[in-house]
């Protein structure tokens, strides 16, 4: 009988060790897989750290872009704004011209008061003629002067 205890014992060591390199075996390969695992998040967190680095960089440099875009559109509303202001004035200008021509409608003058047009035209062309003759004279006096002395 003691050597079938003995044999009972040493299949029971035997199953017992079966089991524990069973165990051992497992958790060595569950080990490994968790390390491998561990390895591929930190690679991963390392290249979703530069990933947000790069983001980060690029949202300040469009937020950049961004604030010198509304810059420009603040800029270009001035000047919008100053060129309307111009175009106002312009319009004003040209409304008071048309109507001041409106007024004065140099047709309908010229045929009403006929005798007086041809008077202020001939004293102007009176007065522009001996302007003419005025000027062509000192000229030729100065001529006269120039050749004598040479």
């Amino acid at each position: 009988m003691l050597s079938q205890a003995k044999i009972i014992i040493a299949i029971g060591l035997i199953s017992a060790f079966g089991v524990l390199y069973f165990l051992y075996s497992s958790a060595v390969a569950d080990r490994e897989l968790l390390e491998t695992q561990y390895n591929e998040l930190v690679g991963r967190t390392e290249r979703d750290k530069i990933r947000i680095e790069q983001m980060t960089a690029t949202a300040k440099a469009n937020e950049e872009t961004r604030k010198k875009a509304e810059q420009q559109v603040q800029a270009n509303i001035k000047q919008i704004s100053k060129l309307e202001n111009k175009i106002a004035e312009q319009k004003e200008a040209h409304n008071e011209l048309q109507q001041t021509l409106a007024e004065h409608d140099l047709k309908s003058l010229i045929i009403k008061k006929k005798g007086l047009m041809e008077r202020i035209m001939r004293r102007a062309t009176i007065k522009l003629f001996n302007e003419f003759e005025t000027a062509t004279t000192r000229n030729k006096d100065s001529i006269q002067r120039q050749d004598s002395q040479s």
